[in-house]
């Protein structure tokens, strides 16, 4: 994706609670925060709103993890709606 031009990064904690203050703070600061989850209800991206992290899940509930191609489509699909406007918190 940053290979054609995808403005894009991510991080990695195996820390939730609580959760690094520099990560934190850092995604605080982040005008989107996709957070890919292999669950149905999305807590992650649940508590990163309740800190004031602007987290948007991707979820999926198969059993089976993220196929790459799918990931990519469902994040420049969300990328597209927030360029659009269009995206919920």
């Amino acid at each position: 994706m940053i290979e054609s031009g995808v403005d894009i990064a991510w991080l990695y904690t195996m820390f939730i609670n609580p959760l690094p203050p520099e990560m934190l703070e850092t995604l605080r600061k982040k005008e989107l925060v996709l957070v890919p989850e292999l669950n149905y209800q999305g807590q992650f991206s649940m508590i990163l709103r309740s800190l004031g992290v602007k987290a948007i899940s991707i979820t999926q509930y198969t059993g089976l993890p993220f196929k790459v191609k799918d990931l990519v489509e469902r994040v420049n699909q969300q990328i597209e709606s927030h360029k659009q406007g269009q995206l919920e918190l």
